[in-house]
């Protein structure tokens, strides 16, 4: 074998075709090219050789180069060796965001493997840490790692990840929110009763209706003032109705749920109070951040047919998404209002969007003359 770095650099194919794990194995420790030291590590996984996971720890403690240290740890995980959880706890602490990922992924993949059950305390711990990283989706693996053992027999030993979870129900990322809610949940350890009032009110959808079902569990029962998020929460927007003006906030609020089925609710629960859900639908509805929002509002006012909506309405038609353009048009056609006639003109012509020109030419059709 010739001398590696004298004449040529070493040939991994050629060394693995030979079976030669100790060439390899320099290849790994020892190339410049952080590419051929990685395709030497599939190679030697290719072999079997004996010496890989050994070799597999040093490069997840020592590689220069990140790349490899993940690929060292996804690797690590599928031998299943047990000697490799200490190396792999370590590489939870990575400068690199992947390396950490896929650290904390593979740790648990591997104690899986050899500590079916109830994982050491320092894995525990380590993965309680990560629940607190900067990248959200290395805190979600976390809280999914430990969703996977959390059952009420193990709850003594993931006592230290209670008060970390909790902290972790305020996280910006709503994924790593339910993650770290369905551990409460399934040790039977569910979090405070404040925060999970706080939680009926979340954006998503998931973890509103998962603490509305904790809280139920607990024998809780809401307050006049809770009510109305406990019935959106539990996907029921139309049980508020009966409340009238009050409602009206937290309706709106749900216009730009990511939910449809709830959207299709919370619009039929506005349209039956009426005019009652005007000027909030005028004022926030049709003015909303997100298009889904601003469609919901005009269809809403679509079916109340408020005189009032005329003018917010026909101001709409300028809106950068078609689909509320499209929207306006027709609510426009179902208030017949003739004030909208050279409005509807203008988009059947000049509009970008043919549905938008084919909704505003029907409209004109139904509408009445001007006198």
């Amino acid at each position: 074998m010739a001398l590696f770095g004298l004449f040529r650099p070493p040939d991994v194919v050629k060394l693995e075709a030979s079976r030669d794990a100790g060439g390899l194995a320099k290849v790994a420790q020892s190339a410049r090219d952080w590419v051929m030291r990685r395709d030497a590590l599939y190679a030697l996984q290719r072999l079997e050789a004996a010496e890989l996971p050994a070799l597999l720890q040093q490069v997840l403690r020592r590689d220069e180069y990140w790349k490899n240290r993940e690929i060292a740890a996804d690797l690590l995980a599928a031998l299943g060796d047990e000697g490799a959880i200490e190396p792999m706890i370590a590489a939870t602490r990575d400068d690199f965001t992947d390396v950490r990922w896929m650290a904390v992924r593979a740790l648990d993949r591997l104690v899986a493997r050899v500590q079916p059950g109830l994982p050491a305390p320092n894995v525990v711990r380590a993965l309680v840490r990560s629940l607190e990283d900067s990248a959200w989706w290395v805190r979600q693996s976390a809280a999914q790692a430990l969703e996977r053992v959390a059952i009420p027999e193990h709850y003594d030993g993931l006592e230290v990840a209670l008060k970390p979870l909790h902290r972790t129900l305020q996280d910006e990322v709503r994924a790593v929110r339910q993650a770290a809610l369905n551990v409460l949940i399934r040790l039977n350890a569910p979090p405070t009763i404040e925060s999970l009032v706080l939680a009926l009110t979340d954006v998503a959808w998931s973890v509103r209706l998962s603490s509305a079902e904790a809280l139920e569990a607990l024998g809780w029962e809401p307050s006049r003032e809770q009510e109305i998020d406990y019935w959106i929460a539990r996907g029921e927007p139309g049980r508020a109705v009966p409340r009238g003006l009050e409602a009206v906030p937290a309706l709106v609020r749900m216009l730009d749920d990511q939910y449809p089925p709830l959207v299709a609710d919370v619009v039929d629960a506005l349209a039956r109070l009426g005019n009652t859900a005007v000027p909030a639908l005028l004022e926030q509805g049709l003015h909303h951040r997100d298009w889904w929002a601003r469609e919901a509002a005009a269809r809403v006012l679509a079916r109340v047919r408020a005189p009032q909506s005329v003018i917010p309405l026909i101001r709409a038609l300028s809106d950068r998404s078609y689909s509320v353009r499209e929207t306006c048009t027709r609510a426009l056609a179902a208030l017949g209002d003739p004030r909208a006639l050279p409005y509807l003109q203008a988009l059947a012509s000049h509009d970008p969007h043919r549905l938008v020109r084919a909704a505003a030419s029907e409209a004109l059709r139904s509408l009445p003359a001007p006198r």
